[in-house]
């Protein structure tokens, strides 16, 4: 049973290391289309300040959820029922919807004094653009959220290998889109890749997340043990991540 679960491991490890390895080099084949498209200047400028902030704490949220809701949940399906887990995967993802979707809205109603924090010297032209481009990557932030969640179940189930190659389609999605639409939507299509990249990889996770076994409900039962125990646990998990983006 030892060397069993050994070999579990390691072929985790490597799907995980593989599929990583895979995106970083799809990360950077995406990057030289969009720096040959775009070049640097001022609209670049402003696509990097306006995904700073969202992007920032979807990677916030994301680090926490695994941190904190792992622990948790194989606890649930190690002594509990599928129904527990159902109830408790239910839960923590609407409280993530809900959750996400005011934090988009805010940051969408003070989107300009968002980007001034985080770059007070850029020029007006560029702040302008950059003060547009947050609506089409706000999506991105509440997508993210919604896939490192799903991500953390299927870790958590043994599962690493698929969810960790699904990733590869956001770069993949983003290249194809700008050498497409640069054209007509210029750096708008750098955004609208990246959502579409995002969006077919959910789409995957909600089709294999039926095969687990979990039925979504639309509740909300504070009143589930592990819910007071992932909010204990989440607090030092998103103090540490913080601490380190800052």
């Amino acid at each position: 049973r030892l060397k069993s679960v050994n070999l579990q491991i390691f072929r985790a490890l490597l799907s995980i290391a593989s599929a990583a390895l895979l995106i970083r080099i799809m990360g950077m084949v995406n990057q030289v289309i969009v720096s040959a498209r775009f070049g640097a200047g001022g609209n670049m400028d402003a696509y990097f300040v306006a995904s700073l902030f969202p992007l920032t704490i979807a990677d916030l949220v994301v680090g926490t959820i695994q941190s904190a809701f792992i622990p948790a949940y194989a606890r649930v399906r190690t002594k509990g029922t599928i129904e527990q887990a159902s109830v408790l995967f239910s839960t923590l993802l609407n409280l993530l919807l809900i959750g996400g979707i005011l934090f988009s809205v805010l940051l969408f109603i003070f989107r300009r004094q968002m980007l001034y924090f985080s770059a007070p010297a850029l020029n007006p032209s560029s702040m302008e653009f950059a003060v547009n481009l947050v609506l089409f990557i706000l999506p991105a932030l509440l997508l993210m959220m919604v896939i490192g969640f799903l991500e953390s179940i299927f870790n958590t189930e043994g599962q690493f290998g698929w969810p960790a190659y699904a990733g590869v389609l956001v770069p993949i999605a983003t290249a194809i889109f700008v050498l497409l639409e640069s054209k007509s939507l210029g750096v708008v299509a750098l955004c609208v890749g990246m959502v579409i990249g995002l969006c077919l990889q959910l789409c995957i996770f909600t089709l294999r997340i039926r095969r687990i076994g979990l039925v979504y409900r639309p509740i909300i039962d504070l009143r589930h043990r592990e819910i007071v125990l992932i909010a204990i646990a989440a607090w030092p998990a998103l103090l540490g991540s913080l601490i380190s983006q800052i």
